[in-house]
C-alpha cells in the first residue's frame, strides 16, 4: 500500500516537475528571442501567470509562491519597477506572453498620433466584454470605426447639460436624506447616486425608488436589473455562460439576469420616445439617429445598440463612483482643499443657486480636484496594444522609440513572438518623477488648477518648477482615437457631484477607519493607509470599505484655508 501511495506521489511529482521545467524552457526561449531583437532592453521573467491582469488580480497567490512581481500594490510603490530603467520601458517575459511595459510620454504620444494598423488593441482580451456582442470598445478598424461615427455625436453638449441637470436633482435628494450628520460607507452610496445620475441623463429612466415599476412579463424593474448587473459584473464576465445555464441556483441566477436585461433594453430600444424621458437622454439620441440613417454602413443594429448601451453602462458607472470615492477620501485626509473648494464655488455660484452647464467652464479647482484624483488613482491603469501589421499589412516588426523592436502579431513568424503585448502603463507614467517632480506621491490638486484654461486642457505644472507636465504624461480616459467617448461626459458629473457636495458639507474620516490604531489622529492614518493600496478587478476601488462622517456647513471656509 505505501509503495503504491509513493509511486503515486512520485508520478504526480514527476508531472509537476516537467511541467515546471517546461515552462521555463519556454520562457527562457522567448526571453533569448526578445534580447536578439532588443539587447539593451531591461528584461525580468516570470514563469508562473501568462498575463499581467491575472497577476494582479491573482496577486496574493503569487505572493505565496514566494513571487515578487506585484508585491507592492500600493499607489507610492507603484513606480518602482522602472526605477533601473533608463527610459521607463522594460519586458516581462513569462511562458506565454511576451509584456513590453512603458511609462515613457514620448512613446505613449507616438502610439496616440500613430495609424491604428500599427498599433491595434489586443481585442481578444476583451472579447468577455461582448455578452450581448461586439461593441465599441471590443471592436477594431473599421467596425470600430462604424460604433464610434453613430455614437460619437450622441455624447454632446446637450447630452453634457442634461448631466449637471440629472446630477443635481439627485445630490438635492441625497442631501434630504442625510440630515445634519451622517456616516456613510462610500462605495454604496456613490454607486447609487451616479447610477441615478447615469439612469436620467443617458437612458432617461429615473433610479429613485418611487419609480421602480416591475412590468409585465419581467420578474424585475429595469432599475433594479441593472443595479444587480453591475453589482455582479465580475461574475457575470467570469463564470461560463454553460455554467450560469446550469440548474443551479446560484449561477443561473446570472444568466436570468442577463436575458431580463436585454429585453429591457429591447423595451427602451423600441419605444424610445417617451414624455417623461429628458430629451438628452444618450439612449434617445442614438435610437433616433440610427432611425433616421438609411445607409447601413452608418447605423446599428438593434442587437449593437444593445451591446452599446450595455458597455455604456459597465464604462460610466462604476469607473465614476470610484473615482469620487477616491477624491472624497483625498479631500477628508487634507480638508483643506474642502475649503479651497468652497471659494471657488461661492464665487460661481449665488448662495443656493443650482448650477447650470454654462457655470461648468468656470468650476476649475473642482476640475483640477477631479483631475488630480484620476492622476493617483485612473480609472483603467493599464492600456493594452499589440504591434500591427501596417496600413500595408505586410510589416512584421513596429519600433518604439527608435530603438525597441516589437514583432508584429500573427505575422507567423517565430513562435517565441507570439503574444507579444505593450503594456501602456498608464499608473506608472502618471507616478513619474521625470514628469511630475519629487512630489509625485502626494494629492496637489493645485498641479491642475488653471483659472484660465478650458475644462478639458491638461494644464498640469511641475510644482517645485512651475514647468509644464508634458502632455502625454497624463492619460487617465487613454489617449488619440481610442480615447473614452465617454470622457467629458464623466468629468462634468464629477466636478458637480464634488461642488453640490462641498457646498452642503465637510466631512472627515470616521472611527472606524481607526480600527487598531493608536493615537487622536488614528482615523486619519487609518483612511491614508486604506486609500493608498488600492485594488485593481474591472475597476480601481479600495481594497476595504472607505467610511466618512459628513456633517452639514454652517459658516464659510475655515481661518486656515488657502486662497486660490
Amino acid at each position: 500500500m505505501w509503495s503504491a501511495l509513493l509511486i503515486v506521489v512520485a508520478l504526480i511529482g514527476g508531472s509537476i516537475a516537467t511541467v515546471v521545467a517546461y515552462l521555463h524552457v519556454r520562457m527562457y526561449q522567448r526571453a533569448a528571442a526578445f534580447r536578439k531583437l532588443n539587447p539593451d532592453i531591461r528584461m525580468h521573467t516570470s514563469w508562473y501567470f501568462g498575463y499581467l491582469i491575472l497577476r494582479i488580480m491573482f496577486k496574493d497567490i503569487v505572493k505565496a509562491l514566494g513571487g515578487r512581481w506585484h508585491a507592492h500594490w500600493e499607489v507610492d510603490t507603484i513606480y518602482e519597477r522602472f526605477l533601473d530603467t533608463t527610459d521607463d520601458v522594460f519586458a516581462l517575459v513569462t511562458p506565454f506572453t511576451t509584456e513590453v511595459h512603458v511609462a515613457n510620454a514620448d512613446i505613449i504620444r507616438q502610439i496616440a498620433l500613430s495609424q491604428v494598423t500599427e498599433f491595434p488593441k489586443p481585442a481578444r482580451l476583451y472579447t468577455v466584454l461582448e455578452i450581448f456582442g461586439p461593441n465599441i470598445l471590443t471592436l477594431e478598424f473599421d467596425e470600430w470605426k462604424r460604433h464610434r461615427r453613430v455614437a460619437g455625436p450622441q455624447f454632446s453638449e446637450r447630452l453634457n447639460a442634461q448631466v449637471v441637470v440629472a446630477a443635481t436633482k439627485t445630490m438635492k435628494q441625497v442631501f434630504v436624506n442625510w440630515g445634519d450628520e451622517v456616516e456613510i460607507t462610500l462605495e454604496h452610496t456613490l454607486y447609487e447616486i451616479t447610477m441615478n445620475v447615469l439612469g436620467e441623463a443617458a437612458f432617461g429612466v429615473p433610479f429613485d425608488q418611487s419609480t421602480q415599476e416591475v412590468l409585465e412579463g419581467f420578474t424585475t424593474s429595469f432599475q433594479q436589473c441593472v443595479r444587480f448587473v453591475m453589482a455582479n459584473i465580475v461574475s457575470i464576465i467570469a463564470i461560463p455562460q454553460w455554467v450560469q445555464n446550469l440548474p443551479l441556483e446560484s449561477t443561473r441566477k446570472y444568466r436570468v439576469a442577463v436575458d431580463e436585461f436585454k429585453r429591457h433594453l429591447e423595451r427602451l430600444i423600441k419605444s424610445p420616445i417617451d414624455g417623461n424621458a429628458p430629451n438628452g437622454a444618450l439612449l434617445r439620441s442614438l435610437v433616433n439617429s440610427v432611425s433616421e440613417e438609411q445607409d447601413p454602413q452608418k447605423r446599428l443594429t438593434n442587437e449593437e445598440l444593445i451591446s452599446s448601451a450595455f458597455i455604456f453602462l459597465v464604462a460610466g458607472h462604476e469607473t465614476t463612483a470610484n473615482t469620487l470615492l477616491f477624491a472624497l477620501g483625498m479631500m477628508a485626509i487634507y480638508p483643506e482643499y474642502q475649503d479651497m473648494l468652497l471659494q471657488e464655488t461661492r464665487k460661481v455660484l449665488k448662495d443656493d443657486e443650482a448650477p447650470t452647464y454654462k457655470h461648468y467652464s468656470k468650476l476649475h479647482f473642482a476640475h483640477a480636484i477631479v483631475n488630480e484624483t484620476l492622476r493617483l488613482f485612473p480609472i483603467v491603469p493599464f492600456v493594452g496594444k499589440h504591434a500591427g501589421r501596417g496600413e500595408s499589412g505586410t510589416e512584421t516588426m513596429q519600433v518604439l522609440n527608435g530603438k525597441y523592436y516589437i514583432p508584429s502579431n500573427g505575422t507567423n513568424q517565430d513562435p517565441n513572438f507570439e503574444d507579444t503585448i505593450i503594456w501602456l502603463n498608464i499608473n506608472a507614467l502618471q507616478h513619474n518623477p521625470k514628469y511630475w517632480g519629487d512630489d509625485v506621491n502626494q494629492f496637489r490638486p493645485e498641479r491642475f488648477y488653471s483659472p484660465d484654461a478650458e475644462d478639458d486642457q491638461n494644464t498640469a505644472r511641475v510644482a517645485e518648477t512651475g514647468a509644464k507636465v508634458h502632455k502625454y504624461a497624463f492619460a487617465p480616459f487613454n489617449v488619440g482615437p481610442r480615447a473614452c467617448i465617454g470622457r467629458k461626459f464623466a468629468l462634468v458629473e464629477m466636478a458637480v457631484i464634488l461642488t453640490l457636495l462641498n457646498r452642503e458639507y465637510t466631512w472627515k474620516p470616521a472611527p472606524s477607519m481607526g480600527a487598531g490604531l493608536e493615537g487622536e489622529d488614528a482615523a486619519m492614518r487609518g483612511c491614508r493607509t486604506e486609500l493608498n493600496k488600492p485594488l485593481f478587478l474591472n475597476a480601481m476601488k479600495p481594497q476595504n470599505p472607505i467610511n466618512l462622517v459628513f456633517t452639514r456647513r454652517k459658516d464659510g471656509p475655515t481661518a486656515a484655508a488657502k486662497e486660490l
